[in-house]
């Protein structure tokens, strides 16, 4: 089935765990100097990385260990901060000078006898974070704002499985001669209390005590990353519908799925449009396919994993009838 390629898409960054070029700082008050969605998020993955070393995992160090204000230090063995003027300088590239002076009274680094040490530590990754992925908006008022969704995955205890997302926004003004942020939070900041992230028991009792119409479209989406056989039938025949009723909605609740995910629910729809339709209903659902313009880039993946289902299913069932 030919499919159209829809209107231009909107523009959509996502985050990239390369670092790329740093976003360089302009003159001093006035006028704002321009700046880029490439560029705001090479410098997101910069203030990750600096933002870490104050929770995650601290800069690696050498030496004895010195007692300092009730903690033990040691000195700092990272090519280039050397002193805590370096440390901050550094920074102030990043950060805003209120969030930098925030990071800096922790107490983590201090300078003792002319040189940087840390009170090493770190808490270690967030074993629940999945994937992440960061979108960048210019805003009205000259501001830029990067959208991070962070995907909860927890299968340590089948039957259950904890999935789902949050998201954190974060704010990159111009500030001082310089773009920076003015907020920001860790690089695995994922909350796995947000109302989006859900937990279901794939057991027999629960399966059948489960209302599936009163969950949300990503609820929805979510149960069905694990579901099998009897337990994906009837949540997949709804997620269908719901696709049939409401395509936008669904469209834009596929799309907040990383591409992982996708994967696994969009064909979903693809194989109900071959199994559950007549075929005086498939063109209307090819029609309703091709006519559809996607919104951003995910929503473009999304409907080429439709289609590529609905044409995989096709064939199988064609091949069916004709042996």
């Amino acid at each position: 089935m030919t499919r159209k390629s829809g209107l231009p898409l909107l523009l959509s960054l996502l985050f990239l765990s390369a670092c790329g070029p740093s976003v360089q700082g302009g003159a001093c008050s006035g006028e704002q100097q321009p700046t880029t969605a490439a560029e705001v998020l090479a410098a997101y993955d910069d203030a990750c990385e600096a933002y870490d070393w104050f929770n995650l995992a601290t800069l690696p160090c050498t030496g004895d260990a010195v007692a300092e204000a009730g903690r033990e230090y040691r000195m700092v063995d990272q090519p280039g901060f050397s002193t805590l003027n370096d440390l901050s300088s550094h920074l102030k590239l990043l950060f805003s000078d209120d969030l930098t002076e925030q990071l800096l009274s922790e107490g983590t680094y201090r300078e003792i006898d002319g040189k940087l040490y840390c009170a090493e530590g770190g808490r270690g990754a967030n074993l629940y974070l999945l994937d992440k992925r960061a979108e960048a908006a210019h805003m009205e008022d000259g501001t830029w704002n990067v959208t991070v969704t962070f995907y909860a995955w927890d299968d340590f205890n089948p039957p259950q499985l904890t999935a789902g997302l949050s998201q954190r926004v974060l704010t990159y003004g111009y500030e001082d001669g310089r773009w920076c942020f003015l907020d920001f939070c860790p690089s695995d900041d994922l909350d796995l209390e947000a109302d989006t992230v859900f937990t279901f028991s794939y057991d027999t009792e629960t399966f059948h005590s489960t209302e599936f119409a009163d969950y949300t479209n990503l609820q929805l989406c979510c149960y069905l990353l694990k579901a099998d056989g009897a337990y994906s039938e009837e949540p997949g025949d709804l997620l269908f519908q719901r696709f049939l009723d409401a395509p936008e909605e669904m469209m834009a609740t596929l799309a907040q799925l990383c591409s992982a995910w996708q994967t696994r629910v969009a064909p979903i729809i693809g194989y109900n449009g071959v199994y559950r339709l007549t075929p005086s209903e498939q063109i209307s659902f090819e029609e309703l396919m091709d006519s559809y313009s996607p919104k951003t880039e995910e929503e473009q993946a999304v409907l080429g994993l439709i289609s590529a289902a609905y044409d995989q299913a096709a064939i199988a069932s064609a091949a069916s009838n004709a042996a």
